[in-house]
C-alpha cells in the first residue's frame, strides 16, 4: 500500500505540473500543430489538474517525498493562475440588464 501511495505522490503532481506548464509554452507554426492537442487537454482539465496537484502534494507530504510536494504546489499554483487569467468578467447582456431593471422596479414598488 505504501508503494502505491508513493507512486501516486510522484505521478499526480508531476502530471499536473507537466500539463499545466504546457499552457504557457508557445511554439512556431509548423510545430505548434502537434502541441495544440496537449494544450487543449490541459486547458479543459485545468480545474481537475489543480485538484490532482493538491492531492499529490498531500500524498507527497504523508509519504515524505519533498520533491512531489513542491511539484504539486507549483502545478496547483500554475493551474489556479491559468484559470484566473482565462475567466474574465463578461459585459452584461441585454437580457441581464432587463432582469436587473425589472428587479429594481419591483423593489421600488415594495418600498
Amino acid at each position: 500500500m505504501n508503494v502505491i501511495m508513493v507512486l501516486a505522490a510522484y505521478l499526480l503532481p508531476f502530471l499536473c505540473l507537466l500539463l499545466n506548464s504546457s499552457l504557457f509554452v508557445r511554439l512556431n507554426p509548423p510545430y505548434s500543430f502537434y502541441f495544440v492537442v496537449v494544450q487543449l487537454f490541459a486547458g479543459g482539465l485545468a480545474p481537475v489538474l489543480a485538484i490532482l496537484g493538491g492531492v499529490g502534494a498531500v500524498l507527497g507530504w504523508y509519504s515524505g517525498a519533498r520533491v512531489a510536494v513542491v511539484a504539486g504546489i507549483l502545478g496547483t499554483a500554475i493551474s489556479v493562475v491559468y484559470m484566473v487569467l482565462v475567466t474574465a468578467p463578461q459585459p452584461q447582456s441585454p437580457s441581464a440588464q432587463a432582469v436587473l431593471y425589472y428587479l429594481e422596479r419591483f423593489l421600488t414598488l415594495m418600498v
